[in-house]
């Protein structure tokens, strides 16, 4: 197990040889003082220049792991406090507690261990085992590192079995098999150049490097590839799946498995079989099997539905299954408390994230004919003051079907000079009711010539007070052939 360096350790401050202890080596004897792995010598010095004595190495493995089993056999029924070493093939650690940290170390070589019903506070660190497996039953276990120098390791989980979490520093092989429990928890793959296999459900397998990530069976959730895995292969087996695929980095997605939703945020990722939908940065292209890749488009929001977030209880894991041994593919199903799921509409096309598409106000577009001073509406023609509808020629003020010289509240047939209530034919100065050739003065049904003061039927001559048949000169009273100067009764 790797100590993380500690130059400021107040142990180490404490020795009288402190400033003359070499600078590189602060940080690792910090650590082991501050673990207790040493303590130094009994005048308080670390004596740095001395070479260590067996005894004394002797001394500081039994501090680091006072309980060593490296003999095959089976070890427990006990509680012990401090880290535990197995160091040999076919030791099995039963119903033991392990206050400190468990190391499996390379001496187990190819070979198998067991742990059943053992629970560790700390770390564990797995070595050594072959593809025979390291096999976890009824266990719970916390952070586990697994570091194997060819990385032909398989770790094989059962029952009501919790690893809180598993970093793969080598390549390795995670098995989940008849599990009750929540079997293995997130997984980071920290390593390249290796193989790293997978058959069972997981949550997180985030990617750290261009390893070769093999979904032999099951399914994972998140699948997350960080930028420094450029050039990892992703092998997805027939009949696994992964629900979502995130990648910031250039890689291949091989094999005729499932990818449910691929989000890509980089140029030269390829698919070998489409993804049930690919989510784009904008301007990046994806290679699906031998297609021409296409620069991606922005996507606006109206279209494109938004992913729904269903809120759940932290996941929870109930397994069970039954499969074959080591190598083969083990069937295996988890009835996972749900976790939160993106819906996304099934598309087989390539979209692009949405992003919001602003649409500029509207401005009025000048018309080709339009001249300087026109406002929108002006016909060709128009001049400054024109409203809808005028025609050329009208002034302000004028309405529809005026003509030219129409004053304001002319009618239509009205000629220059006429007055408001004039009707066709009308001349200057007629007043209502007159018809046409009456002079001024005429008064209803005066007939052309009647002078002022004639009544109906007065003939050209007649003075106030003729009557019908009077003659020129004839007085009133003059009956028909009186003449003038006769008198009533001539």
């Amino acid at each position: 197990m790797q100590l993380e360096m500690d130059e400021n350790s107040s142990e180490m401050a404490k020795l009288k040889d402190y400033k003359d202890i070499p600078a590189w080596s602060k940080g690792a004897i910090g650590a082991v003082l501050k673990h207790g792995y040493m303590k130094g010598y009994s005048d308080q010095t670390f004596k740095t220049g001395n070479s260590i004595t067996r005894a004394e190495a002797v001394v500081a493995l039994s501090n680091v792991a006072p309980n060593i089993y490296n003999t095959a056999g089976t070890y427990g029924d006990t509680t012990v406090t401090g880290n535990v070493i197995v160091s040999n093939d076919g030791v099995t650690l039963k119903n033991l507690n392990i206050n400190g940290n468990l190391y499996l170390t390379e001496g187990i070589g190819n070979g198998t261990v067991t742990l059943d019903n053992v629970t560790v506070s700390s770390k564990t660190l797995i070595c050594g085992g072959g593809m025979d497996s390291i096999i976890i039953n009824n266990s719970t276990l916390g952070e586990t590192i697994v570091q194997k120098k060819d990385g032909r390791i398989r770790l094989e989980v059962r029952g009501n079995t919790r690893v809180s979490k598993v970093k793969l520093r080598s390549g390795a092989r995670l098995e989940e098999k008849d599990l009750s429990d929540a079997g293995f928890g997130d997984v980071e793959v920290d390593n390249s150049g290796s193989t790293v296999q997978f058959s069972g459900d997981f949550n997180n397998v985030e990617v750290n490097g261009n390893a070769k990530v093999e979904i032999i069976s099951g399914a994972i959730e998140n699948v997350i590839v960080d930028s420094s895995a450029a050039g990892a292969v992703i092998n997805v087996q027939e009949g696994a799946t992964i629900s979502t695929l995130s990648t910031d980095a250039a890689i291949q997605v091989t094999g005729t498995g499932t990818v449910e939703v691929a989000q890509v945020n980089v140029n030269g990722v390829k698919f070998e079989v489409e993804p049930g939908n690919v989510i784009a940065e904008n301007n990046v292209t994806v290679q699906i099997g031998d297609k021409t890749p296409a620069p991606t488009t922005v996507a606006t929001t109206a279209p494109t539905p938004k992913a729904t977030t269903i809120s759940t209880p932290s996941p929870t894991k109930t397994k069970s299954s039954s499969s074959g041994g080591g190598t083969g593919g083990g069937g295996s199903s988890k009835t996972p408390a749900p976790k939160p799921t993106a819906t996304i509409e099934p598309s087989a096309t390539v979209t692009t994230k949405p992003t919001t598409t602003s649409i500029p106000s509207a401005t009025p577009t000048a018309k080709p004919s339009d001249e300087p001073g026109d406002e929108p509406g002006d016909e060709p023609g128009d001049e400054p003051g024109d409203e809808p509808g005028d025609e050329p020629g009208d002034e302000p003020g004028d309405e529809p079907g005026d003509e030219p010289g129409d004053e304001p509240g002319d009618e239509p047939g009205d000629e220059p000079g006429d007055e408001p209530g004039d009707e066709p034919g009308d001349e200057p100065g007629d007043e209502p009711g007159d018809e046409p050739g009456d002079e001024p003065g005429d008064e209803p049904g005066d007939e052309p010539g009647d002078e002022p003061g004639d009544e109906p039927g007065d003939e050209p001559g007649d003075e106030p007070g003729d009557e019908p048949g009077d003659e020129p000169g004839d007085e009133p009273g003059d009956e028909l052939g009186d003449e003038s100067g006769d008198g009533q009764d001539d």
